[in-house]
């Protein structure tokens, strides 16, 4: 149980910092909407406010069905409103930027996964 706890943490610290430090920064500038932002932000915070919680803690059940519940809408809110949104300003060639800097660092992201369940 450890182990994959260790895992998930990892996975969730790479997959915002890959959004934090490529996809984010190539959103500035365009007309793509800063409240989506701030709330992509403030759902990372809280997800990893939650993450060092249990990390320096026993989790109770609720703690745990909270966290899966917050992880579950947060994947939700990218997949079907912050990405598409996301796609309709930038350009093509941002988008091939991005595709490129993913595919660059493979260990690093969830394109990984052998089951897709945010799908």
């Amino acid at each position: 149980m450890q182990k994959r706890y260790s895992l998930s943490q990892e996975d969730l610290k790479q997959h915002f910092e890959l959004e934090e430090t490529i996809l984010l920064p190539a959103l500035a500038g365009s007309t793509f909407d800063i409240h989506l932002i701030s709330r992509l932000k403030e759902e990372h915070a809280f997800i990893r406010s939650m993450v060092a919680k249990a990390a320096s803690s026993l989790s109770s059940k609720d703690d745990i069905i909270a966290f899966h519940t917050l992880l579950d809408a947060h994947i939700r809110f990218e997949e079907k409103i912050f990405f598409p949104q996301a796609e309709e300003v930038l350009t093509e060639e941002k988008l091939n930027k991005i595709g490129q800097a993913l595919e660059e660092d493979l260990t690093k992201n969830c394109l990984q996964y052998p089951v897709k369940f945010w799908e």
